[in-house]
């Protein structure tokens, strides 16, 4: 069996990371490893989870030199994973839990031949509800128009944050079944238009022997939206199974971040808003296939922005 990996992206919230390696470490095959990238925490986050594993060398425990958001710190464990001899890389928030001993052993029981990414079923462990995949109907970016219509619209609700406004508009959003019901059944993007959600989802080999990276333009948020974008732009497919499950308890890292409900909300949705005017950039490239790639390609690796120490996976 081909050589899996996991990717799990930490900052501060260590108890969090460490119920999710040790849910990962139950896995009934030997064949896995697990990089544990530590987003250079500001607290001892990192030398808790480097000598919990010290030993144990299924595990590699790395640190950035500066915190460099969700996608390209995640990008930072997938080229240690690919280096380390990871075929498939799953990238999990360390907010989750895999409670199915047999992942793994599932993951490979799946057609994948002309497949690029692969996304599992996520149950919120809040309240139990399915969060993938969501049905793209109007809200996904499909041309420019769109996008101008996304980004005005973070620009709005972060000026009406900074002015202590309530979120008003969140309202709406209770009760919403994002899954329209489909998240018992696969779904491929040949024939369904969706996309997935961005706390689980697996880079395949066909990924990993063709691309190096996930786009990593933002810090944090809207990068399932690019991952659609680049994917579906470029004709690569990807599936949804039900096969695979996850178990989400979402927003911890923002939450261990910011104990300050004002300082949290200005910080998330300054960075929305952020990540909603990258989303606008790339929507004038939605027909350049050779963009779109490259934000799929890095010349260099990106361990250069890890620090030299790795720990565990020892070369055999």
């Amino acid at each position: 069996m081909n050589k899996f990996g996991f990717v799990v992206l930490q900052y501060n919230n260590h108890l969090d990371t460490i119920e999710c390696v040790e849910s990962l470490l139950k896995q009934t095959t030997s064949e896995f490893m697990i990089v544990v990238v530590d987003n250079c925490s500001t607290t001892n986050a990192f030398e808790i989870i480097e000598k919990k594993y010290r030993e144990q060398r299924a595990v590699a425990v790395i640190r950035t030199n500066r915190n460099l958001g969700f996608s390209k710190g995640n990008n930072v464990g997938i080229a240690v994973a690919r280096e380390k001899g990871a075929v498939d890389i799953a990238v999990i928030n360390n907010d989750t839990v895999i409670h199915d001993r047999q992942f793994i052993e599932k993951y490979y029981q799946l057609e994948r031949s002309d497949t690029y990414i692969i996304s599992p079923r996520i149950i919120s462990a809040i309240d139990g509800n399915d969060q993938n995949p969501f049905m793209v109907t109007n809200h996904f970016i499909k041309n420019k128009q769109m996008a101008i219509r996304l980004a005005l619209i973070g620009l709005v609700k972060y000026f009406f944050i900074l002015l202590g406004t309530k979120e008003f508009w969140e309202k709406r959003n209770v009760g919403r079944d994002y899954t329209l019901g489909l998240a018992v059944r696969e779904l491929k993007s040949e024939t369904d238009d969706y996309m997935f959600h961005g706390a689980a989802f697996i880079l395949t080999e066909k990924f990993n022997q063709q691309f190096d990276k996930i786009p990593d333009l933002t810090f944090m948020y809207e990068e399932e939206t690019l991952l659609y974008i680049v994917l579906r732009q470029l004709g690569l497919q990807y599936v949804y199974t039900p096969k695979l499950v996850i178990h989400h308890k979402e927003q911890a890292s923002t939450t261990a971040t910011y104990a300050n409900k004002r300082k949290k909300l200005i910080f998330g949705y300054r960075e929305d808003c952020k990540a909603r005017m990258q989303v606008l950039k790339v929507s004038f490239y939605l027909n350049d296939q050779q963009y779109l790639s490259k934000l799929l390609k890095s010349k260099q690796t990106k361990t250069k922005e890890a620090e030299t120490e790795l720990w565990g996976l020892e070369n055999d």
